[in-house]
């Protein structure tokens, strides 16, 4: 997570707001996700089933798109 001193530094009013809001979002986050670990592993596991069926079925085109059998590729 990123940290303070991450984010722009200015004395601009704006900026000032924005930078305050983002070190609180990110704050609340952190809290969030040590409270909720549980919800964030499953998170992160289906995150990760998915991005491997995709990468299956890309695989999948390819040797169908080649013609060729599971065994001949690498």
């Amino acid at each position: 997570m990123a940290s303070p001193q991450h984010f722009p530094t200015s004395s601009h009013p704006r900026v000032v707001r924005l930078r305050t809001a983002l070190i609180n979002r990110a704050s609340q986050a952190r809290r969030w996700r040590a409270r909720h670990p549980l919800i964030v592993d499953v998170a992160t596991v289906l995150t990760a089933l998915t991005l491997f069926a995709l990468l299956m079925a890309d695989r999948q085109r390819l040797v169908q798109e080649l013609a060729c059998t599971t065994g001949n590729l690498p």
